[in-house]
């Protein structure tokens, strides 16, 4: 999805002082991507199990939970996917779904930056780096219903407690390609 900035006025018209939104699962799609030492790209998808958004009066007083079904990793090759979930990995037997808290939201020129927690296999601090789709700027108005957005974060694999293999750098990008639907 290419993104552009959309006008902070046209955004917080639509989402400010709006109460609750949620995060369809049926439209979001969730992109993992780590390069291993050799500079060949690993990417795979998950799932949104569920999503909610709060929203206050201001940005500060944004809340998010959302949840990742772990089991869900897709790479396209299953003996990866089967080790990806391993124990080495993920442990979906023991963590089957990741846990996503954040709460408020930081505005810039360039993108909104949304603080929080994931949890995979234990905790880390991760900034999302939220952005609207083109077609998102023209669309934005207060009674809209519907707001597309892509969420981006670099997180470090080995805080969250996720594999020691040498040949995987620790930073890893997650994309996060959703529509939030007021509830």
């Amino acid at each position: 999805m290419e993104t552009v900035s959309v006008s902070a006025a046209k955004a917080k018209e639509a989402l400010l002082g709006s109460g609750t939104w949620s995060l369809d699962p049926e439209q979001t799609v969730i992109r993992v991507k780590a390069k291993t030492f050799f500079v060949f790209p690993v990417k795979g998808t998950m799932k949104l199990v569920s999503g909610q958004v709060q929203i206050g009066e201001s940005l500060e007083d944004v809340q998010v939970d959302a949840r990742i079904d772990a089991a869900s990793y897709d790479s396209g090759s299953k003996m990866r996917d089967k080790h990806i979930c391993s124990d080495s990995f993920f442990d979906v037997e023991n963590h089957p779904e990741f846990h996503f808290s954040g709460s408020g939201v930081t505005e810039s020129l360039e993108s909104w930056e949304l603080a929080g927690e994931l949890t995979v296999r234990e905790a880390a601090s991760v900034s999302l780096s939220l952005s609207f789709p083109p077609e998102a700027d023209d669309a934005l108005t207060a009674d809209i219903t519907a707001v597309p957005f892509l969420a981006v974060a670099t997180v470090d694999r080995k805080a969250l407690g996720v594999g020691s293999m040498p040949h995987i750098p620790k930073k890893v990008t997650i994309e996060i390609e959703t529509v939030a639907r007021r509830s």
